[in-house]
């Protein structure tokens, strides 16, 4: 990558597309480069790798580990553009690859180089293969008022050495169903819980209040609610524990900061929050309500225990 290529705004993009902080973005990117120019030099990183592959040596661990949510946002930064033969490329690889790689690709010295991934054509069998499946389905003139609906199923020819132009972004294989459904598939997200998206706009307004500037966009929005599902507490509870993080009680010097549906995951499930609130209840002021609620409970539990024979009269 080119040097302080990590600055580029569109880095902070794809941290957002995915909600995680901007150091686990930095690895991610740096790996997928280094994987680019171990294993597909010329660029077509997606002809090696499936989706699932490239996930895990990404160490992809968020929305369920779905890899196509990584892939998505990857292209949607733009750190990777689709292709026909090779799925998806590296995006603008031939100025950002090392420079004996680009020594490789480009020529030198005289002898030609191998060239750029992003620079091959489909063959004429593929395109044969997509013009075929675009027209599969034909309504032809049958000499009345109906259409009728020709399907069409002689063989289609094999293409043993590259894969279909149009490979869904999940398989590298050229045997998936016709092109429309493998990218609909691919791309199709289920829709987030209602009520767990609502948890997660609870937060971005209280968010939002403090530090105005903060943008959250839709998709991070699905994002967060994800993340917010994996808290296992009522709906009611989780809102009460957010408002509680934006109340005068959460500040001082052990004050827990959240920004994010992942944030309050973690720290929920690590127990920072409850630790935060036993800690803030610990030193408020006791009000007169608070000492008249403590010394009921106190003459309860005395009463509890003359009962069990543990006072004496």
């Amino acid at each position: 990558m080119k040097p302080n290529g990590f600055e580029h705004p569109k880095v902070e993009r794809f941290a957002d597309e995915l909600d995680i902080r901007l150091r686990e973005a930095w690895g991610m990117l740096d790996r997928l480069f280094g994987l680019t120019q171990q294993y597909a030099e010329r660029g077509g990183i997606g002809r090696v790798f499936t989706d699932k592959q490239l996930a895990r040596r990404l160490d992809w661990t968020g929305e369920g580990e779905r890899p196509e949510i990584l892939i998505q946002a990857l292209e949607s930064a733009g750190f990777i553009d689709s292709h026909p033969v090779h799925r998806f490329v590296v995006h603008d690889w031939p100025e950002h690859a090392p420079e004996y790689t680009k020594k490789k690709c480009r020529g030198a010295n005289g002898k030609p180089g191998v060239g750029w991934a992003e620079d091959d054509k489909p063959t004429e069998s593929q395109s044969n293969d997509s013009d075929r499946n675009e027209t599969e389905m034909k309504p032809e003139d049958s000499g009345d008022d109906t259409d009728s609906v020709q399907i069409k199923t002689g063989p289609s020819l094999p293409s043993p050495s590259l894969p279909s132009p149009s490979v869904s972004m999940s398989s590298p294989s050229g045997s998936d169903p016709p092109p429309e459904s493998r990218v609909s598939k691919s791309r199709k997200r289920e829709p987030p819980d209602p009520e767990d998206l609502e948890d997660a706009r609870h937060l971005a307004r209280l968010v939002q209040g403090r530090y105005p500037t903060t943008e959250i966009t839709e998709a991070r929005l699905r994002a967060w609610a994800a993340e917010i599902r994996k808290v296992d507490a009522p709906h009611a509870t989780k809102r009460l524990a957010m408002d509680w993080l934006y109340s005068e009680h959460n500040e001082g010097q052990y004050a827990i900061q959240v920004r994010s549906g992942k944030a309050f995951r973690e720290k929920w499930q690590s127990g920072q929050i409850e630790a935060a609130h036993k800690r803030s209840r610990a030193s408020r002021p006791t009000t007169p309500e608070d000492a008249a609620a403590e010394a009921v409970r106190l003459m309860e539990a005395e009463d509890a225990s003359t009962e069990r024979g543990e006072i004496g009269p």
